[in-house]
């Protein structure tokens, strides 16, 4: 068995620490432990080491020490401060394989961004979360050794056995919205679970939101799943300025989610960029419509009508390029989302169709794909030898 130490931010909640937790608690073919700079509570993962904090160069000492005692087969980094001590490592260690994991399809500024570029070139392999991760950051001679593994969730793991879906007898029929199982009374709801982070532009949802209350005053409301931070409490200040139906749920398990999903009807994200957007597949996987800008891997795996509602962005150089930038959503877009909302939640074989679309979007198993890459590095692990042979 190859062990592996892989290397993240924080433990906190998000893409990146929800598949390292699902990788922590499922692979058999690899040793693998979790290296973070930060414990953040609620954690995502369960790490086996986490320093004083993102920035501290006392982490960077413990995590090399950590890594030397360790001697792990494989180092992966995912995200730039763990490329820095993977880089390190490397010079310390020449001889262990290092993976670059790629969780996006911009860098969030230039030291990232000159951090990949270089690390690219020392790595052994480099894995990306999405086709789209790949085509905008990997330079097409590295490509080579470069190769997409799309990671999963606790939670797709538990939204696909939800409705049958362990037996294949339901097909997710049960979890489809029905039209007489509703109080017509009671608002549509709206959800979004993950990072309160800026690129997520929940104050995008803010305004898709008032553009439904001029249609239908009362006729939705927004739940918030996501751990407290400064930006989000921004967001919930406004919603109140504004008089804006939104509840904030806090931060939640995978099965706490699920609860709160649960007869949920619209998932609205709409990011400036993104990767791979773990929680729009979350809720493609629970029959939950998600209403999205088709950026990053979106645009592969949803499809406007379909399975999802799209919500585009003007067009501009910068928009989901690796140099950063974003454009705005006029009035206009924002009304007429809210009508497609309104007419699809108004529609029950519509939204019903829309529902089983999106439960039909298929999965990758990549717990095997994931190992499969990192026994390509490193080659089958060493068995011990028997009676002398």
């Amino acid at each position: 068995m190859i062990q592996v130490a892989h290397l993240i931010h924080t433990t906190g909640i998000g893409g990146v620490e929800t598949a390292a937790e699902l990788m922590s608690s499922s692979t058999t073919a690899l040793g693998y432990q979790v290296l973070a700079f930060e414990q953040i509570d609620p954690a995502g993962v369960s790490a086996d080491f986490a320093g004083s904090g993102v920035n501290s160069p006392r982490t960077v000492i413990e995590m090399l020490i950590r890594l030397h005692r360790m001697s792990p087969d494989v180092v992966v980094s995912s995200l730039w401060r763990s490329v820095i001590v993977g880089g390190l490592n490397r010079l310390w260690h020449p001889h262990t394989s290092w993976v670059l994991f790629i969780h996006n399809s911009r860098y969030t500024h230039l030291i990232d961004r000159l951090v990949h570029r270089v690390a690219f070139r020392f790595a052994d392999r480099i894995l990306c979360d999405s086709a789209a991760a790949l085509d905008a950051l990997v330079p097409m001679p590295l490509r080579s050794h470069a190769e997409v593994v799309c990671p999963d969730s606790a939670l797709l793991h538990l939204a696909r056995g939800w409705a049958g879906d362990e037996t294949g007898t339901d097909n997710g029929e049960s979890r489809v919205p029905q039209r007489d199982s509703r109080d017509v009374a009671q608002p549509v709801r709206l959800i979004y679970w993950g990072r309160a982070a800026a690129q997520k532009r929940l104050d995008r949802s803010l305004d898709l939101l008032c553009a439904l209350e001029r249609l239908r005053p009362g006729g939705f409301s927004l739940e918030i799943i996501a751990p407290s931070s400064g930006l989000l409490n921004s967001i919930l200040e406004t919603a109140a300025e504004r008089g804006l139906p939104v509840t904030w749920h806090g931060a939640a398990t995978p099965e706490e989610i699920l609860a709160h999903a649960d007869g949920a009807r619209f998932f609205l994200q709409l990011s400036d960029f993104e990767g791979l957007a773990m929680s729009v597949r979350e809720a493609l996987a629970l029959g939950i419509i998600p209403v999205v800008t088709p950026v990053g891997a979106i645009r592969s795996y949803t499809e406007d009508g379909t399975n999802a509602i799209h919500l585009r962005v003007p067009s501009s150089p910068e928009m989901d390029s690796s140099a950063g930038g974003s454009s705005e959503i006029s009035a206009e877009a924002y009304a007429r989302a809210a009508s497609r909302i309104v007419a699809t939640s108004e529609d029950c074989r519509r939204e019903s169709a829309m529902a089983r679309a999106a439960r039909s979007v298929s999965g990758n198993d990549y717990i095997t794909e994931f190992e499969a890459a990192l026994l390509s590095v490193t080659g089958p692990a060493p068995t011990a030898e028997v009676n002398g042979q």
